[in-house]
């Protein structure tokens, strides 16, 4: 197995040198690293990950916390940061929570030690004490929390916005019996629709009708129920 050492000895140069090379420092010169970088490639030498981290405190690895991990959706948000965090010299550590705060919890001590950082997608407002209690042990971005004020880095889609817009495009083209298949009573996700789709129809003069609200769950299962209830 090849070690530093062996690095080190067909470089010419010290031990600290290599190490400081696959730290990225700053203190060696570029023909240096160039050299270390060669030689590495050729005896086929790769750093230990864990003892590098214990050094540094660095894991080069982001944690991912998503409610799921199963459909199209939750698979390209995980394509889309391993592609960004790659770029930038990191791996990514991926769980599910399935909403639920014993289970966010079990995931962060899992990750704790493990990850440099973390990205959080938890919908759930039961959750939100959890999410919020994370920033004390991990630097965090959010996607789609419902969190209040700036005290957190968060990107939310316009939930609202969208489906307002959806309801009025149908009421311009004539439609008056518009129906939504809703998701969970405690997902924030889906209660921003359902807001951007009663104040569409509460502009436009049409009054609610409970009917045309069909519960859902976000699954293929509940969406197809829901259709041929609409339907019948």
């Amino acid at each position: 197995m090849v070690t530093i050492k062996d690095v080190a000895r067909e470089a010419g140069v010290s031990v600290a040198t290599v190490s400081r090379v696959f730290n990225n420092s700053a203190l060696v010169k570029e023909p240096t690293r160039l050299e270390v970088q060669r030689v590495a490639a050729r005896l086929g030498y790769s750093p230990h990950v864990a003892a590098r981290s214990l050094i540094t405190s660095k894991t080069s690895t982001i944690g991912v916390l998503l409610p799921d991990l199963y459909g199209e959706f939750f698979s390209e948000v995980i394509r889309g940061i391993d592609q960004a965090a790659q770029r930038e010299g990191y791996h990514i550590l991926v769980s599910s929570s399935h909403d639920d705060e014993r289970e966010i919890e079990a995931a962060l001590r899992s990750m704790h030690g493990r990850v440099d950082g973390l990205i959080v997608m938890s919908p759930d407002l039961a959750a939100r004490a959890a999410v919020e209690r994370l920033a004390e042990r991990f630097p965090v971005v959010l996607l789609n929390c419902a969190v209040e004020g700036d005290a957190l880095d968060a990107i939310t889609i316009d939930n609202f916005g969208g489906a307002y817009a959806i309801v009025r495009h149908l009421i311009a083209l004539g439609h008056r019996r518009i129906a939504i298949i809703t998701g969970g009573a405690r997902n924030f996700d889906a209660l921003e629709r359902r807001r951007g789709y009663h104040t569409a129809l509460e502009e436009a003069g049409i009054a609610r009708n409970p009917a045309w609200e069909v519960p859902g769950d976000f699954s293929d299962t509940s969406g197809y129920d829901a259709v041929h209830h609409l339907l019948a």
